[in-house]
């Protein structure tokens, strides 16, 4: 999804953390392996536009997404559940990895928490024979 299509993001984690947040109001309780250093020495953090209950994408296909950006022990079972965020002008769209990225972390919206519905890991191709 092209940057300027996207209403709300989300921000997969494992369920106590997204819980913390939502009660918070805040994004503070992103855990620390969950976020990165970007190429500017700042920490940020990681949202995409695909939803919890997408056909689309597999949990294996988030955990890259956090691998990409050097976040390199995130596992399956940390996808667990996600945060549901407006997208705002605080994320930049990095089209090379298909990701958003935010530095700082605080108060934010967070309009709800919803369980991944992904499948761990599907073979597309296969499905489309």
């Amino acid at each position: 999804m092209k940057e300027e299509q996207a209403e709300l993001l989300y921000i997969y984690m494992p369920e106590a953390n997204a819980k913390a947040c939502l009660r918070a109001q805040s994004l503070d309780d992103i855990p620390d392996h969950m976020r990165f250093l970007d190429h500017d020495g700042q920490r940020k953090i990681l949202a995409v536009d695909i939803p919890p209950y997408a056909a689309y994408s597999t949990i294996e296909a988030i955990v890259e997404r956090y691998h990409s950006v050097g976040c390199g022990i995130v596992e399956d079972s940390d996808i667990e559940s996600c945060l549901v965020i407006p997208a705002t002008n605080w994320f930049y769209y990095d089209s090379d990895k298909f990701l958003f990225r935010r530095s700082g972390l605080g108060s934010f919206d967070v309009i709800a928490i919803a369980p991944v519905l992904l499948d761990a890991n599907v073979d597309f191709e296969e499905l489309s024979e």
